[in-house]
């Protein structure tokens, strides 16, 4: 999702992780819920006023080719701030490659 000059990503993997299917997330000042549906793999972001917002599941090198100072949505710590670098952490490494993504 962009949200001003900001942009943040939600990897599925992460999402399945969560014990509801609904997160809530703040970004850039702006209140989101991230809807994940396992059973089809997909994922849908609503806002403060129960409007879906658009996005788009991609894979995370396609996304960063052009939004290279993104941040990723991690459920066990919240947010990792990723500026246009590669992972360093070898299990972040993995989870950053997996995909899809919702953006």
């Amino acid at each position: 999702i962009e949200v001003g000059d900001k942009a943040k990503v939600y990897p599925f993997e992460e999402l399945a992780k969560a014990k509801s299917p609904s997160v809530i997330d703040t970004f850039n000042g702006k209140t989101f819920t991230i809807e994940y549906l396992d059973k089809d793999k997909s994922a849908r972001i609503v806002d403060s006023n129960g409007s879906v917002i658009t996005s788009l599941t991609a894979y995370w090198f396609a996304w960063m080719a052009f939004h290279p100072e993104s941040e990723a949505w991690l459920n066990r710590s919240g947010v990792l701030d990723l500026p246009g670098a590669p992972c360093y952490s070898p299990v972040l490494r993995g989870v950053l490659r997996s995909a899809p993504y919702l953006f």
